[in-house]
């Protein structure tokens, strides 16, 4: 019999007790390789594109910086295989259909009261003091079902936890698509929020100066977008914001030179493989 890894936890994911690096890993108990897209893994880095950006008049979504960070933060989890769910809004778990398209049965109902519950096929770990922000795929709503979200202690976890959704329409059919996502996280270090000490206060005369400093312009652009042939007409969008700027009156500044980082992107990693596919289910 092997020695419990709670006396050895130096050997059970040694790379996340590493205090000069910062990791997550997910640990493949199921081989999902063989239901997932093109033979790929389940676990990807999540798209900056959605159906619904797609769709707004000139794909005007895609303008807002924050939509597209923040659908690329962190990581998605995809369905090997289509899933049909019908709720007929009672409370218990049989008042839940769920019909799975696939031998791996990763979804189900487990709690009741119209909750689907996703398994994963990871047991993910990630570097001590880091916690894991588990929720629904940003930014892709989904009539008749909505996303929970919760925060994992998964620096110290030897076990699994699920994703799940709440039914909202009962007698609605849902469907999620094979290689849709149903689960997207990324990692919180753990009691960040209590080291900020919030401040509520009347602006300084500086602050709000640089506010009525942009305002002014954007009201001004915003005018004059109505006015054809005008040279703000065919702007569309200022893009102090996209492009890290403050509007001053002849000039604007980037925050880059006053030594702010911006990003356009979340920088997520995707995961390295590491895997070998021994002893997979």
């Amino acid at each position: 019999m092997s020695e419990c890894p709670f006396h050895h936890i130096a050997n059970y994911d040694p790379e996340s007790l590493d205090d000069d690096r910062l990791v997550i890993i997910a640990n493949e108990l199921y081989d999902t390789s063989k239901f997932s897209i093109d033979n790929a893994t389940n676990i990807v880095v999540g798209s900056p594109k959605r159906d619904w950006m797609d769709q707004t008049r000139n794909k005007f979504a895609y303008r807002c910086l924050p939509l597209i960070v923040a659908n690329t933060l962190g990581w998605q989890i995809l369905c090997p295989h289509e899933v049909d769910v019908v709720w007929n809004g009672g409370k218990s778990i049989s008042d839940l259909s769920v019909h799975v398209n696939g031998p791996y049965k990763f979804a189900s109902s487990h709690f009741g009261d119209g909750v689907l519950t996703f398994t994963l096929p990871f047991l993910i770990r990630t570097t001590k003091n880091h916690d894991l922000y588990v929720k629904g795929p940003t930014n892709l709503p989904k009539r008749g079902i909505h996303a929970l979200e919760g925060l994992v202690e998964t620096d110290w976890l030897t076990f699994t936890f699920t994703m799940n959704w709440k039914m909202t329409e009962p007698g609605k059919k849902i469907r999620f698509e094979k290689g849709e996502p149903f689960c997207q996280f990324f990692p919180y270090p753990k009691n960040y929020i209590s080291d900020f000490d919030p401040i509520l206060k009347t602006p300084s005369e500086c602050t709000l100066e640089m506010y009525e400093k942009y305002n002014k312009k954007r009201i001004d652009f915003n005018e004059y977008l109505k006015i054809d042939k005008s040279p703000d007409a065919g702007k569309k969008w200022q893009k102090f914001y996209f492009r890290g700027e403050y509007p001053e009156d002849d000039f604007d500044v980037k925050c880059t030179d006053l030594g702010f980082d911006h990003n356009t992107t979340s920088q997520t990693k995707p995961f390295s493989d590491q895997r070998n596919h021994k002893n997979k289910g």
